[in-house]
């Protein structure tokens, strides 16, 4: 058992929902990046979603592909996550980490040898967005590392293909709340509710929503239905609306997390 799966019984013995965010790796630079990710452990985030820069990425809305950029052009390549992910671990081994990336920079390093690493990180759980459900035995070995490769269900995922995703599911289950990429539209209850309910029937792992989730009202309409919420685009907006002021900056992210706390 991960820390990922101690996090989820915790959170599940307390009947508390699971709150977590959306980092970008090297964003809006390395250090920053770094003091922001010990930023949210204080601030009782509950797993960091971390994202590894993509040139290419098929789901990041405006905000999060312009710190993907961003963090691109100054070497936040695997390499340097990898380094930022080790320097987190040195002092802090007790917040999940899930490292979000895409499948193309995972195969140029090497599978075997990225697995490896992400071990040695202590990373507690894998997305791939953009690795389809079936060709997902490119990281057969991801199960001898300990860690979860977690499953993605959209709105318009069928109940036969949702079924099966339930099947392999580990750690939780990511539900994409909209139709679309991140930070383009609000989550809507009612548009999701019975999706959420359906897997929640089939299945004991829980299900954490993510995309268009940009504030703590937000989160809490869809915890009526969900064991969890993450925010991305919202906190990459407040970041870089005030990456010229560390300390602004730090205040306003920790304003902003602490209200998903009240």
């Amino acid at each position: 058992m991960n820390l990922l799966e101690k996090t989820f019984n915790k959170l599940k013995q307390e009947n508390k929902k699971a709150f977590s965010v959306f980092l970008m790796s090297g964003y809006p630079d390395y250090t920053t990046s770094l003091e922001l990710m010990h930023l949210c452990s204080r601030c009782a985030v509950d797993f960091i979603e971390l994202g590894m820069p993509f040139s290419d990425p098929s789901a990041d809305g405006a905000t999060i592909k312009m710190a993907g950029d961003i963090a691109l052009n100054r070497g936040a390549k695997i390499k340097k996550t990898l380094e930022l992910t080790k320097e987190f671990r040195k002092t802090n081994k007790t917040t999940p980490i899930v490292w979000m990336g895409y499948f193309n920079p995972i195969y140029n390093f090497g599978v075997d040898k990225f697995l490896q690493e992400l071990n040695n990180c202590l990373v507690d759980g894998l997305l791939v967005v953009d690795l389809p459900f079936e060709e997902q035995n490119r990281l057969k070995r991801i199960e001898e590392y300990n860690i979860n490769l977690i499953q993605l269900i959209s709105p318009v995922t069928d109940k036969t293909r949702t079924l099966e995703i339930i099947k392999k599911a580990q750690g939780f289950i990511y539900f994409v709340s909209t139709k679309g990429i991140t930070g383009e539209k609000e989550a809507l209850e009612e548009e999701i509710g019975n999706k959420i309910e359906f897997i929640k029937s089939n299945t004991n792992i829980p299900v954490i929503a993510g995309f268009g989730i940009n504030n703590a009202k937000k989160a809490a309409e869809i915890n009526k239905f969900a064991d969890g919420t993450i925010t991305g685009s919202a906190l990459v907006k407040i970041i870089n609306e005030f990456k010229d002021d560390k300390k602004e900056m730090f205040k306003q992210v920790e304003n902003f997390l602490l209200s998903f706390n009240k």
